[in-house]
């Protein structure tokens, strides 16, 4: 038995056995015709059976493929130490992506507020829509403002009553302005189709995309 990246290969008897962790081997079918054929070691084989273990392991069996038997072969399918290791490497980063991907759906409405070229590059990688993240981050924004406007009307209530307010009324004023005016720019923005839109107060320094 050897090691061939994560998977096992071993000889037994006319067979070979490749057990390998993943699951996910499309062109490994087994076919009564135009069998894909599994080029290893200078040889060729054909895959007889497919199993999937108790572990989650699947385990291929392979006999050897003769050209005299009159079978017309489907796609070859090249089998070596340089092959696993090049699929092994993308599945990782498959699995990199998928948690990524994960992650920056449970934050999408923040990254809304990131950088327009930041948006559209997490877009063409996770999938991440820059316009669906920007109306949240943009909705948030509105909130912030209402809110920001509320408390200030309490403070100032609070202060005409008489009494001591730990609102500072004037940083809240501050606040809704500013996550206002950021709002209804960006939402402008979207509205008007820019894809993929300004990130905060980034309109202020970048020319209107026409």
């Amino acid at each position: 038995m050897k090691q061939i990246g994560s998977d096992r290969v071993e000889l037994r008897g006319n067979l070979l056995i490749i057990t390998t962790p993943v699951r996910d081997l499309p062109d490994w079918q087994v076919r009564k015709y135009r069998a894909p054929l599994i080029r290893f070691e200078g040889r060729s084989w054909r895959i007889t059976s497919r199993t999937t273990l108790p572990d989650g392991t699947t385990r291929f069996e392979l006999a050897p493929w003769d050209p005299r038997d009159g079978e017309i072969p489907g796609p070859e399918i090249e089998y070596s130490p340089e092959a696993v290791a090049l699929r092994d490497q993308a599945l990782a980063i498959g699995r990199r992506r998928s948690r990524g991907t994960m992650l920056l759906n449970y934050v999408g409405p923040l990254t809304g507020f990131l950088p327009a070229r930041t948006k559209n590059r997490l877009e063409e990688v996770y999938g991440i829509d820059s316009v669906v993240s920007t109306k949240w981050s943009v909705f948030l924004e509105f909130l912030v403002a209402l809110g920001a406007f509320v408390l200030t009307a309490i403070g100032l209530m609070v202060i005409a009553l008489g009494y001591p307010s730990p609102i500072v009324p004037m940083l809240m004023v501050a606040i809704g302005i500013v996550t206002g005016v950021d709002a209804g720019v960006r939402l402008s923005r979207v509205l008007a189709e820019e894809r993929p839109p300004p990130g905060f107060y980034e309109w202020l320094f970048m020319r209107r995309r026409g």
